[in-house]
């Protein structure tokens, strides 16, 4: 058995995973398949996209099976949006001539558990064969094939017969645990049902000047720099924000002219979100249409397309120069710690941004959706998250769109009822659609 650290600066999941393959005999000739066991999964597949395309490049790939927690399924996202996002992969693979199955099990508590084999098969027995236990899931981060953020992960490999016998039998009894997708929870089943429908939508977090912020080099200061910060007319001359323990400047002050963030109007608040212990949430179903719809508003395409323009590579080689130029005097008089990596953090954090057109979106609505913080074993925190949607829900002196939809979804038992109509969600766009302005979407009044 060897053990492996996967982080940024080596080998990903995903490479190590491919790499074992090499070995293989005939793995041109004879068939392999791929089994991928995670509790979570990336929205549209994309981590399994990945592994599956890399595979097909060094073995002849011809089965794959994914195992992955049931519950974890409706994470951020409905039961058709999950079954939609695997019918699309089954097509794909059968493009390639590679059958592809999904089997998502209960085992009673979460079912934790992440691995990968690949398996040759020699006129039905096992041939040659490797296996993964891995704490990465089968995301673009857990395998390490994003170009953004990866996750630290520990792996552990073997090729032994035996090993890879134990996990196929394995495999087999989590098998049994199987259930249907299209499925949403026992009648009995209160908490499961009420871990579905929490992890299903988003918690609504408001960002306050994070554009700003976001795009800022941030210094922090030393004893000296604190103790003169405040009213130090030359700090804020080099447009320095100072606060008790850092200071932010933003080197592209000149050169981008900040829109104004659309406010949600409360219609909004009222009719599409419902008040929790963790703030406002609100149906993955609903969420995606505001998202959709604010990023196409014009104010917001020409910032982004401002921001491109300035962060290019020849942009941010003379930002680093200019900036380099302030933090070494500021260092110099004794204001700001001394890191020599400080600019080359920043320019790393805007590459990422600036690729990141979902969350400039979300900084120009000031609202950051996070999911559900608590994972399958938090049944108190669960509970007590549950009741307070139920609470909010016995409050409402009328009906709303999300109130009427969560109320199905208790008598039904499927998570589906949470999905907007066409009408609805036209209502809905039309909502969204009005000028940018500084209505408070926090306004709650029934």
């Amino acid at each position: 058995m060897t053990i492996h650290l996967h982080t940024s600066r080596a080998d990903g999941l995903l490479n190590q995973i491919v790499d074992s393959l090499g070995d293989f005999d005939r793995r041109f000739q004879r068939r392999h398949e791929l089994r991928i066991l995670s509790c979570y999964l990336d929205k549209n597949l994309r981590g399994i996209r990945a592994l599956i395309d890399h595979v097909s490049e060094v073995v002849r790939l011809t089965d794959v099976e994914l195992m992955f927690e049931m519950l974890e399924i409706y994470r951020g996202r409905l039961p058709n949006d999950a079954e939609r996002d695997l019918r699309r992969l089954e097509r794909r693979c059968r493009r390639r001539e590679v059958t592809f199955r999904w089997i998502p099990v209960r085992v009673g508590m979460l079912m934790h558990a992440k691995s990968y084999s690949v398996v040759q098969r020699v006129q039905g027995r096992v041939g040659d064969g490797v296996v993964w236990i891995s704490s990465g899931n089968a995301t673009t981060r857990g395998l390490g094939a994003s170009r953004a953020r990866v996750n630290v992960e520990l792996s552990s490999k073997s090729t032994s017969r035996r090993d890879v016998a134990d996990f196929l039998d394995i495999w087999g009894q989590l098998r049994e645990n199987e259930i249907d997708i299209a499925q949403a929870f026992a009648q009995d089943d209160i908490y499961a049902f009420a871990y579905a429908l929490l992890a299903s939508g988003v918690f609504l977090h408001d960002w306050r000047d994070a554009l700003r912020s976001q795009l800022g080099v941030r210094y922090t200061l030393t004893d000296v720099g604190r103790r003169s910060a405040p009213g130090n007319n030359e700090l804020a001359l080099l447009g320095l924000d100072l606060d008790r323990a850092t200071a932010t400047r933003n080197p592209f002050s000149a050169q981008l002219d900040f829109p104004p963030a659309r406010r949600l109007p409360g219609a909004f608040a009222r009719g599409y979100t419902i008040d929790t212990l963790l703030g406002r949430w609100c149906p993955c179903s609903i969420w995606n249409v505001v998202e959709q719809t604010i990023g196409q508003d014009e104010a917001f395409r020409q910032f982004y397309d401002a921001l491109l323009s300035a962060t290019t590579p020849q942009a941010m080689d003379r930002l680093v120069e200019r900036e380099s130029k302030i933090e070494d005097a500021l260092v110099a008089r004794g204001l700001v710690v001394p890191d020599e990596e400080r600019l080359q953090r920043w320019r790393g954090k805007i590459s990422w941004l600036r690729k990141d057109e979902t969350r400039l979106t979300r900084m120009f609505l000031r609202f950051e959706p996070f999911e559900l913080p608590y994972d399958y074993q938090a049944r108190e925190e669960i509970r007590r998250l549950y009741d307070s949607v139920l609470e909010s829900l016995s409050f409402r002196r009328r009906q709303s769109v999300v109130a009427s939809k969560v109320w199905a979804t208790q008598e039904s038992r499927e998570l589906a009822a949470l999905e907007l109509r066409e009408d609805e969600q036209a209502v809905l766009e039309t909502l969204l659609q009005g000028p940018i302005g500084d209505e408070d979407e926090s306004e709650t009044a029934e």
